[in-house]
């Protein structure tokens, strides 16, 4: 059995996050007499532990930083989504004293704080 592995490098499109190029994406075992497919390299099991040892640090604070900004953008929509409810609370604290006209006009933000809800709801399962 050798050892074979596929770094970031092999493909810069997936590479989004900026991983070291020769650090390992994927690896795996084959058999000695296997063909190694392209833009996977074949590795000694020494020479791998070296390589991922080498890139563990940089790799974790990629990863981190990945996690930290996604937390972020999830706190920055789930903050937009508290407002929006606020915005609930208020439309419904106006209605019991509001003219026809004026309740037409909170119809009219309820429908446009549905339309953002439904956006933001939709956003959270988009493929990137």
């Amino acid at each position: 059995m050798k050892l074979i592995y596929k770094p970031w490098g092999s493909d810069v499109k997936e590479n989004t996050l900026g991983f070291p190029p020769d650090y390992p994406r994927e690896s795996t075992h084959v058999g000695d007499d296997d063909q190694i497919p392209n833009g996977w390299l074949e590795i000694s099991e020494l020479e791998y532990k070296a390589l991922v040892e080498s890139g563990y640090a940089q790799v974790a604070s990629i990863n981190a930083q990945n996690e930290a900004a996604e937390k972020s953008s999830n706190t920055t929509k789930l903050d937009a989504l508290k407002r929006l409810f606020d915005d609930y609370e208020a439309i419904d604290d106006q209605w019991a004293t509001a003219t026809n006209a004026q309740k037409f006009e909170l119809a009219q933000k309820t429908f446009r704080i549905l339309r953002r809800q439904k956006r933001a709801i939709l956003d959270q399962y988009r493929p990137e």
